[in-house]
This record gives structure tokens, C-alpha cells and sequence, in this order.
């Protein structure tokens, strides 16, 4: 599709502005890459204010952002945020735009390095390893802490790395030392106490919430278990309950427990067979 020599100059004073090419390419109007490459050779003056625009490198849009404002993305990045997330806002540098100014200047990209240690499975530094086992230490829950290490990371550390489990488990135990001490200070009202039991078996399954919601309040009320790990322990005694209850898997041939239990046998037993005797004498 041929277009007028207006419809390029529209575009480089869009690119100029700051608009991505990319983003706009495909609206009505606009010069594909196609059409953009052979009018650039026919037009070097233009193609010459295109690179201007574009950027030193071809290919690539010169930043329309200062410092301060690359500065404002790693102090959000740094806060926990995601870069993906701040890149949607409006009025923000892109991704290109921040990985451009990271290449070319060596501080902002190790600072941003830093920002993003640890998130998704990469590498942790001992910085902030320290930084969640003080706060673990404060009583704080280590996934409460997110905008530090992720939790799974935690996780996956504690497995591999036996010296970082030590400090991990001497971290939370101090924590719970501390969170105990807290609860003898201050009381906690029924209220309070129903509300953090609700909330922590809220995505337990039905059939088992009614056991494990009382065995959790009686825990709590015996100070086994600190209100700030009430959602860990209902974890625990769901599963502690499934050991111990759940019989889904029942099969008319598998064993199940230590007595070899299986359908045949419950249908041969005593009971079964008095309760079936009972039933056609009521008939």
C-alpha cells in the first residue's frame, strides 16, 4: 500500500514524541516496515531524522526519560513491585526503554540486579537471605516477606542448603519465642481469636473443616500455636486428618491399614452382618 509522504512525517512526529513504533504499526494508517524501509532509502534526510528519533543504534527508540524517572521504576522494583506490572501504567518507560538504559549505564544495571535477586528462582544473596531471617526472627511469617525473597525460593533453599535450613528453623523458632511472649502480654478477644481460626481454614475442605477448625482453637487457646501461624498448622492437622480419615481410594480388592482392611471385609464382618440382619427384620 503506498502512502503519502504526510503519513511518514505524521509517524516520525509520533516516534518523536515517544510512541513505539511497534505498538503502532499495525493501526490504519501507519507505514508498515515494508512501506518504512524503501521510503528511508529513498528519502535519506528523512531516514536521517528517523534515526535521530529512533536512537543511536538502528532499530532502537532514543529514551524520551530521564534519570529521575528510570531512578522511580527501581525504587518501585526494589519495593516489591513487578516490572511487568509497572510497564502497562501509562506514562511509564517500556521494557525497552529500561534494558536500553541498563546496557549503557553499568550502576543502574546492577542496582537493578539486586532489585530483582531472588524472584522467580534465581539466586539469592546473603542480603537478603539476612534481611527475612531478622524479620522471621521479629516474629515476622516468612511469606510475609515476598517483596524480599519469594517463599518458594525460601522453600527451595531450605531443602538443598543445610546450613541455611539451621539458621532457617534457629530464625523461627526465636520468632515464635517472641510472638508467644506478645500473646501473654496481650489478650485476644473471642472475636479475634474466631476470626483468625475462620480465616485459616477457609480453604480447607468442607468435609474435614468442622475437626480441624477445633483442634486448631484448642491449640491456639493452648498457646501452641501463635495466631500469626494459624494458617500453617491448619495445613498440618488437614493433613494429619487425611492420614487418618480419608478413605477415598477404597477399593473391593486393595488393603487399607494395618488389619488389611478392604470392602470385602467390611461387608463379611460381624458388624455388617448383624446390621444387615437388623435391616431385613425391619422389612
Amino acid at each position: 500500500m503506498a502512502h503519502p509522504p504526510a503519513a511518514y512525517e505524521a509517524l516520525l512526529a509520533r516516534i518523536e514524541a515517544g510512541e513505539i513504533y511497534s505498538r503502532i504499526k499495525r493501526e490504519l494508517g501507519v507505514p508498515s516496515e515494508n512501506a518504512l524501509y524503501p521510503y528511508m532509502r529513498r528519502n535519506p534526510s528523512f531516514s536521517a531524522r528517523w534515526r535521530r528519533a529512533m536512537g543511536s543504534r538502528p532499530g532502537t527508540r532514543a529514551s524520551h526519560y530521564s534519570d529521575a524517572q528510570v531512578t522511580a521504576v527501581l525504587a518501585r522494583v526494589e519495593r516489591g513491585e513487578r516490572l511487568t506490572d509497572i510497564y502497562r501504567e501509562p506514562g511509564q518507560p517500556s521494557d525497552t526503554v529500561i534494558l536500553n538504559r541498563r546496557r549503557r549505564d553499568p550502576a543502574i544495571d546492577a542496582a537493578f540486579r539486586d532489585a530483582l535477586e531472588g524472584r522467580g528462582g534465581g539466586r539469592v544473596g546473603p542480603a537478603r537471605l539476612d534481611r527475612v531471617l531478622d524479620g522471621m526472627r521479629e516474629g515476622r511469617a516468612y511469606y510475609s516477606m515476598r517483596d524480599v525473597v519469594t517463599p518458594n525460593t525460601l522453600i527451595r533453599l531450605r531443602r538443598t542448603d543445610p546450613t541455611f535450613a539451621a539458621r532457617f528453623d534457629e530464625a523461627r523458632q526465636s520468632g515464635r519465642a517472641i510472638v508467644v511472649r506478645q500473646a501473654e502480654t496481650r489478650k485476644v478477644s473471642h472475636a479475634e481469636m474466631w476470626a483468625i481460626v475462620e480465616a485459616a481454614v477457609r480453604r480447607v475442605p468442607p468435609y474435614a473443616r468442622n475437626d480441624i477448625r477445633a483442634d486448631l482453637m484448642v491449640e491456639l487457646l493452648e498457646g501452641r500455636v501463635a495466631p500469626e501461624d494459624a494458617r500453617a498448622a491448619a495445613g498440618r492437622l488437614e493433613k494429619a486428618w487425611n492420614q487418618m480419615f480419608g478413605r477415598w481410594d477404597l477399593s473391593m480388592d486393595q488393603e487399607r491399614g494395618e488389619g488389611g482392611l478392604n470392602l470385602h471385609g467390611l461387608l463379611a464382618s460381624d458388624e455388617a452382618g448383624r446390621r444387615v440382619e437388623s435391616y431385613a427384620g425391619a422389612e
